[in-house]
């Protein structure tokens, strides 16, 4: 530890630096200076540690010096001042220049010692409390990369990794509460660049997240998307969901930029390894809905609100009979088309039936019925053949679903259509 005394009467210079136990005290190195010009060269040219200054001197004062320190350098000094005067101005001074003492001359040396130890102590302390910031911002900044790194990985790779070493150094555990927010961009005449847009846009969602103690990071995995992914390992009440909502579309009114829209958002938790799943099924309503600027929320596991619900547009359904017309001689599911076009199984025979007037599987039945009625007409397949080319269990469950559909037998029906 170095200590710098600045003092214009070099008699006194020379007594502290020979007549002080500096070694004892902890300091390896005492400098010199009558004056501050020369001070200011010490000062920009050696580590220093701790500076004992007098006020009182010719030319420029020891507080004008500590001033131009505090506004002029990065320096980081404890200062003890020194004056022959008992004047509060001088002590009011040196507090808002930070100065950990103000002593009157002459001190006795072992009082000095005494304050010397604990500007050492405080410069100690001082420097444990900077390296804990500095360790905390680089282990933040640390954990951040690699959380925003999986997180890209995650969806530009469409698959999670269990052993992923870097999932638990980001954060993340298995078990970890993750919601995601889908945004979108779109170029206007006055865009700012998609740099400070995300910039701008990640600072603010994590001031929304933060106070529920959930961390996030925005990603872009698709050119004109912005995912945020804000996630928590310890439990989280699904009623979070209705407080940050609001808050993230007035965030979005309040930054007065056309750009961002909120197209989804999840309204129930996920884990990490059902998320792909989810995050298909809001880009597939994307991808169907008329305007994507909505702003809805969106449970794949349980319901969806009503304006999602209104989205189920004529190029879905025909996705889904198409997809049906296009597999009946396999053994299809519900749960096979729902797979498919990215929706919740439950929810899309809901919405099938509102929009056909009967469930999906009475509809896959029906199809293969019409199929076999074809069948029956234009090819040479006999009835059993026909019964297992479009997976009835047996011929008599065949003929028996044909007859309700038709209200005849399969033979009669070829009979009387040859």
């Amino acid at each position: 530890m170095n200590l710098l005394i600045i003092d214009d009467e070099p008699l006194t210079v020379k007594s502290l630096k020979e007549n002080m136990p500096w070694k004892e005290l902890g300091i390896d190195e005492v400098y010199t200076a009558v004056e501050t010009r020369f001070a200011r060269q010490l000062i920009m040219a050696l580590p220093i540690h701790i500076i004992l200054c007098d006020i009182e001197m010719p030319g420029e004062s020891g507080i004008e010096f500590l001033r131009w320190l505090k506004e002029s350098t990065t320096c980081d000094v404890i200062t003890i001042l020194l004056t022959c005067h008992d004047e509060f101005s001088y002590a009011r001074e040196g507090i808002s220049l930070n100065v950990m003492e103000y002593l009157l001359k002459p001190i006795a040396y072992d009082e000095l010692g005494q304050y010397i130890r604990k500007a050492i102590r405080q410069y100690q302390e001082q420097q444990k409390q900077q390296q804990q910031i500095r360790d905390g911002q680089l282990w933040g900044q640390h954990k951040n990369m690699l959380a925003r790194g999986f997180w890209q990985d995650y969806f530009s790779s469409n698959l999670y990794r269990e052993e992923d070493a870097e999932l638990s150094i980001s954060g993340l555990t298995e078990q970890s509460f993750v919601l995601l927010l889908i945004f979108q961009i779109s170029d206007t005449a006055n865009a700012l660049s998609s740099r400070n847009i995300s910039l701008l846009l990640e600072t603010q969602l994590k001031e929304i997240f933060t106070p529920f103690r959930m961390e996030g990071v925005l990603i872009s995995p698709q050119k004109d998307l912005l995912y945020y992914v804000a996630y928590s390992s310890e439990d989280v009440s699904e009623t979070v969901l209705q407080e940050v909502y609001p808050a993230i579309k007035n965030l979005l009114f309040s930054m007065q930029i056309n750009q961002n829209h909120l197209i989804g958002c999840m309204e129930t938790f996920s884990s990490i390894k059902d998320l792909h799943r989810k995050e298909s099924l809001l880009l597939s309503y994307l991808q169907k809905m008329e305007e994507s600027n909505g702003f809805f929320l969106l449970d794949p596991d349980q319901s969806v609100s009503m304006s999602i619900e209104q989205t189920m547009s004529d190029s879905l359904f025909q996705e889904v009979i198409e997809y049906v017309k296009h597999h009946l001689t396999d053994e299809i599911t519900r749960q096979d088309v729902a797979d498919a076009v990215h929706m919740n199984a439950d929810y899309l025979s809901k919405v099938f039936k509102k929009k056909a007037g009967i469930t999906l599987s009475e509809y896959i039945r029906q199809e293969r019925l019409n199929y076999a009625r074809h069948l029956l007409e234009h090819s040479e397949m006999n009835i059993n053949e026909i019964a297992t080319l479009l997976n009835f269990s047996s011929q008599s469950h065949f003929s028996s679903a044909f007859k309700k559909q038709y209200h005849c037998s399969p033979a009669d029906y070829r009979n009387h259509n040859p």
